[in-house]
């Protein structure tokens, strides 16, 4: 049984999507890099819900991480230890220590389980939003 996380996570790349959807049930966003062609989706989706940001520790990720946090409102900045990372050259969320990845999210790990809300269903249904915010306790 995969971990479900309510936040949205932003990460860089498919890559480290691909990482963190195998330990964790949640919603991903990958902003491919420096493009963030999304950022109007991410300003959207913040709106219904925190955004996780889960970026490189590289200065790549350290630029695009300030690009999103000037722009979209409700993000929470998350860290990985660049000590715990590091493959074929590559210091990513991609190349991170398994546990390092579990460490950093286990604490918005929710126990609601068999349920996966995906922005879509929080963009386009009003009583999709207004269940999940009943369940979170939020107003």
């Amino acid at each position: 049984m995969k971990l479900y996380i309510n936040n949205v996570i932003v990460v860089e790349g498919t890559h480290d999507a691909a990482v963190v959807s195998s330990l964790f049930d949640c919603e991903i966003v990958v902003v491919n890099g420096d493009e963030l062609a999304n950022i109007k989706y991410l300003k959207k989706v913040s709106e219904l819900t925190s955004l996780i940001l889960l970026l490189d520790p590289d200065a790549e990720g350290q630029r695009i991480r300030a690009k999103i946090k000037e722009q979209v409102q409700n993000v929470i900045d998350i860290n990985i230890d660049i000590n715990k990372t590091g493959r074929n050259g590559k210091y990513g969320v991609a190349e991170a220590e398994i546990e390092e990845i579990k460490s950093v999210l286990i604490k918005f790990v929710t126990k609601i389980e068999n349920t996966k809300a995906t922005s879509e269903k929080l963009i386009l249904s009003k009583n999709e939003r207004l269940r999940i915010c009943e369940l979170l306790g939020i107003e």
